[in-house]
């Protein structure tokens, strides 16, 4: 999520310029819904070849740039193998310095930077001459080339459910909580989203809670809902494991908020002009200042 801004950063750059996501399949439906993103390169297909078929695959593109967000040795190794032109990583990792011919200096470890910030340091090789300065680079000027737009994925005539495409059908407060991380973030305890749902039912509008999570998470948001009084479960509705991602954008692009963990759906959600409220702990690095949406 925090790598589309440099795709904006390009796109603003070489207007005409063709820009591929190269990820596991899974980031997929997330390369769909931005505008700045023409294609997408599945690495999971790619990484089961052998290097020379993986080389092959990746000259095939025809691309001119690889830009090595995520450092990956095998990646850097198909890379230079395919003999695309420029090749930037960062200066932290031995392998880059044989596999790239443009290294930059990017610390994440004690940097203060937002990880947005800290991924765009690497399209310094290429902006140094035309923006001398740093604003272009600031948090805010890179929230606003994210570029994600959820009308993008309503393609092969993908919908939402038929009770949630109601449910934001009525004239009510649609919050969504998205209460786990597959353990990727400090996480809020049921507890206290629990107490929060029970407050939201004094407000003077009507409101519908969303619960959203993968099939694995279904059972704590399953033990969620068991601990709200019957009034609250009236307008509580448990969607785990019932959406794809390409549904979860549909979602979060007509929601009215969003409450979680620092997870990809946060992201996503403010990406898509959601007021989105995450959750954090004051501990660095996984603080706001770093992940923040």
């Amino acid at each position: 999520m925090l790598t589309l801004p440099m795709a904006g950063l390009i796109k603003l750059r070489w207007p005409s310029s063709r820009v591929l996501l190269l990820g596991q399949s899974y980031t997929k439906d997330v390369a769909a819904a931005c505008e700045h993103i023409d294609g997408f390169v599945d690495w999971g297909a790619l990484e089961v070849l052998s290097p020379e078929q993986q080389a092959f695959n990746l000259a095939g593109l025809g691309v001119d740039v690889c830009i090595h967000v995520f450092p990956n040795e095998s990646i850097a190794r198909a890379a230079r193998m395919a003999g695309i032109p420029v090749r930037v990583g960062t200066n932290r990792r031995l392998f880059h310095w044989w596999s790239c011919n443009h290294l930059v200096s990017v610390s994440r470890r004690h940097s203060s930077l937002h990880e947005s910030q800290l991924n765009v340091q690497l399209l310094r090789p290429f902006f140094k001459n035309d923006h001398p300065g740093d604003q272009l680079f600031a948090v805010e000027s890179l929230a606003e080339h994210m570029g994600l737009k959820g009308d993008r994925v309503r393609l092969n005539s993908v919908q939402l459910p038929l009770d949630v495409e109601q449910i934001l059908l009525k004239r009510s407060f649609c919050l969504v909580l998205h209460p786990r991380s597959r353990g990727s973030a400090r996480e809020w305890p049921l507890e206290h989203y629990r107490d929060l749902i029970v407050q939201l039912e004094n407000l003077p509008v009507a409101v519908d809670i969303l619960l959203t999570g993968t099939k694995a998470e279904a059972p704590d948001l399953a033990n969620l809902v068991a601990m709200l009084p019957s009034s609250a479960r009236l307008w509580v509705h448990d969607l785990a494991g019932m959406l794809t991602l390409t549904q979860l954008v549909m979602l979060l692009g007509r929601v009215h908020g969003f409450v979680g963990a620092s997870t990809g759906p946060l992201h996503l959600a403010a990406g898509l002009g959601c007021p989105a409220l995450g959750l954090y702990p004051p501990i660095r690095p996984m603080d706001s200042g770093r992940w923040g949406a």
